[in-house]
């Protein structure tokens, strides 16, 4: 699956091997970068696209614009950038973590980790303890 996004960028693009400009997810070697639909320019840090959410790596240097997945503490909060097929979106709802442990990813202003005892009740959760 190929993610898609739109966001903020270094100031770096991509051609193809003809030389020409390219848009949007671009794999390089095993990682996903984006490049903006409008200008090509890579963007880093948190990117949405068709709806789902990606975390680009925001730093300058070898990493820059590398999608992120799996488990990443950014902003002091913990996100799952799902890595099934490596498609790297931020998770949303119920994430069954190895055999046992389920999370809870719920929005306020943003996304976040639910922690805490999670009672539901007619589908909806309620935190009680942190």
């Amino acid at each position: 699956m190929v993610p898609g996004a739109n966001g903020s960028g270094q100031n770096q693009s991509s051609g193809n091997a003809t030389g020409n400009q390219v848009y949007g997810w671009k794999k390089i070697d095993v990682y996903w970068y984006y490049l903006d639909e409008v200008n090509g320019i890579m963007a880093t840090g948190w990117v949405e696209t068709g709806g789902l959410w990606y975390y680009l790596y925001p730093f300058a240097g070898v990493d820059a614009g590398k999608m992120l997945t799996g488990w990443q503490y950014i902003n002091n909060e913990w996100y799952y950038l799902e890595t099934d097929g490596g498609t790297g979106e931020m998770n949303v709802g119920w994430k069954k973590d190895g055999d046992k442990t389920w999370y809870y990813f719920f929005r306020m202003v943003q996304w976040h980790m639910m922690v805490g005892l999670i009672l539901i009740k007619n589908g909806t959760g309620l935190i009680v303890a942190g």
